[in-house]
């Protein structure tokens, strides 16, 4: 198994707990022991020392073996690495001005790893981020070129945590997470509004800040929509942009995109908040076995989902053993969720908005949408 294999991987691993995660880690066995007892040494280092991966901008004390730290990016000094991704690296950094100091990450697309696609898509990004201006989205601060001719674009800096852990950590109880996930929804309606598709929605492009409110983050492979209302990624490179255990069967398919494949990928991270894991978990531990179950099977409900996982310390989900837990997480949850994952786009929530007013719905105690029909 390839490296880049073994790193895709660890993101998924990362994404589970407990019972889920033990699961997946003894199918993958089965076909290749190698590479699980290698994952299962990594998830161990993870633990202990933090973050392998940019699941949020990841703080690392040292850059990678190879990798020198600038000095200095434009106007800004640089003082860590805090992540990294397809388009380069990220790093957090100092504007020094009369009478004030501001913090700030700044992402740089590396010259040795950039193409006309990398930076074509670098552009986009700088476009689109420039036109956001909402609370809940990380704001645009600036960008332009270092002095060897590379792209870099500067970003509010949001220390915290993702959203997944930040539901744990902060014992979260259901009213909790569904309001938290409302603000992340909100973000997403409004970067629709703009005609903006997100296309890579997914818990570690949350933050909660210290005030407890979300920053939606990464805009790196979003899309404009076209009149129509759809995104064309009929290309491989396309095709490839995405995060498997997120992405929408038409995004797997490699077919045009709307607001609906961003609302499916809601209704993942809506899931794994409550039940603590992703539908088709199962199948998480083979890219095509993942693949398939997204096209050809249906999830089961989140409420079945979290009773099979009891909790345990690095649990993301509600304690499902607990009798509020079992009896609230029932059949008007599981409706919304299983409403925003239908295979048919045309069958979800029309907007992140429309799902979010039936999240309301559910905790005003009025009937959902959802359940209609």
């Amino acid at each position: 198994m390839s490296s880049e294999e073994i790193v895709e991987l660890f993101g998924q691993a990362r994404e589970l707990a407990g019972e889920a995660r033990a699961s997946w880690l003894l199918e993958l066995s089965r076909r290749d022991p190698e590479s699980a007892a290698l994952l299962n040494k990594l998830l161990r280092a993870d633990e202990r020392e933090g973050s392998l991966l940019e699941r949020r901008p990841t703080e690392l004390s040292e850059p990678p073996p190879g990798d020198e730290l600038p000095q200095g990016i434009g106007p800004y000094r640089i003082l860590r690495e805090i992540g990294r991704g397809g388009m380069g690296r990220v790093f957090l950094a100092e504007l020094e001005g009369e009478g004030f100091t501001r913090r700030v990450a700044v992402k740089r697309l590396d010259r040795r790893d950039s193409s006309p696609a990398t930076e074509r898509r670098f552009r986009d990004e700088v476009k689109i981020l420039a036109g956001l201006e909402h609370s809940g989205i990380a704001r645009f601060l600036d960008g332009g070129r270092t002095d060897d001719g590379g792209s870099y674009l500067v970003l509010e800096y949001v220390e915290g945590l993702d959203l997944l852990a930040h539901a744990r950590d902060h014992g979260l109880d259901l009213e909790g997470r569904l309001r938290l996930f409302m603000e992340v929804l909100d973000a997403v309606a409004y970067a629709h509004d703009q005609r903006i598709l997100h296309r890579d929605l997914k818990p570690g492009n949350v933050l909660v800040g210290a005030d407890g409110r979300t920053k939606l983050l990464d805009f790196g492979i979003s899309k404009l929509l076209e009149a129509e209302g759809t995104v064309d990624t009929a290309t491989r490179t396309e095709h490839r942009a995405l995060t498997p255990a997120y992405a929408s069967p038409e995004q797997i398919r490699g077919g045009a995109l709307t607001i609906a494949s961003d609302v499916y990928s809601l209704g993942v991270m809506l899931y794994e908040l409550l039940a603590g894991t992703r539908p088709f978990a199962a199948a998480a531990g083979d890219r095509r076995d993942l693949e398939r179950a997204v096209l050809e099977e249906d999830p089961e409900p989140p409420s079945t989902a979290a009773r099979r996982y009891e909790p345990n310390p690095g649990a993301t989900g509600l304690a499902p053993s607990t009798a509020e837990a079992r009896l609230r997480l029932g059949r008007d949850l599981d409706a919304i969720c299983l409403k925003a994952l239908r295979k048919e786009p045309e069958l979800r929530y029309a907007s992140a908005l429309e799902m979010s007013r039936d999240i309301a719905s559910f905790l005003a105690g009025r009937p959902v949408s959802a359940r209609q029909g």
